[in-house]
């Protein structure tokens, strides 16, 4: 797949991979989408370095975690762009404690963690689905057993430094780009 004017869509992009992928996909000529949750100032950085490249970008607000918010995020991108042609599920959040104390996690954690990394990329993936397949980009399959291996089998199970940034952003250019949804799992920086 050529990235040179499609519309890419990534969750979680206004710091860390999210940023780093949405400056690579514009780098190579992609128009995207800058979503976060919190980080309205860091997603408007990201669309400022990316417009530098020449691409369009659209900053939008959505918790992944709501399914009403993901439909209204895809919404948005197709009434701006008028079509989708990438979905990058990289939205994600912790909550860090130390692992023998185990009151540290509380249920309302746990659901929480639950809803943004499990749900959300399930609910993100089931609103751009239409979109993504008029594109002629999304998986020909619909996934049955990990989602992000057999969606597209990328999947990185690693913890990311800092100093790990440059090779992970290498390491992503060379993902072949033959299906329009995306999974980066795992990938945490640590500090950001």
């Amino acid at each position: 797949m050529k990235l040179k004017n499609a519309v890419a869509l990534i969750t979680g992009s206004s710091s860390g991979i999210g940023a780093a992928t949405a400056r690579l996909f514009a780098e190579q000529g992609c128009h995207v989408v800058i979503n976060y949750s919190r980080n309205e100032e860091g997603a408007r950085a990201v669309a400022k370095d990316c417009e530098a490249f020449g691409v369009r970008t659209l900053v939008q607000q959505a918790d992944v975690s709501d399914d009403t918010q993901c439909q209204t995020l895809v919404e948005a991108t197709l009434a701006e762009f008028g079509r989708l042609d990438v979905l990058v599920n990289n939205a994600g959040t912790t909550k860090f404690c130390a692992h023998q104390d185990l009151d540290g996690l509380s249920k309302d954690d746990f659901l929480h963690l639950y809803a943004v990394n499990t749900v959300g990329p399930y609910q993100m993936t089931r609103a751009a689905e239409k979109a993504l397949r008029q594109a002629g980009t999304a998986p020909s399959h619909a996934p049955t057993g990990s989602m992000p291996t057999e969606a597209t089998g990328v999947s990185w199970e690693q913890s990311a430094n800092s100093r790990q940034l440059p090779a992970i952003q290498a390491r992503l250019k060379d993902v072949p780009l033959n299906r329009g949804v995306f999974f980066i799992e795992s990938l945490r920086l640590i500090g950001s």
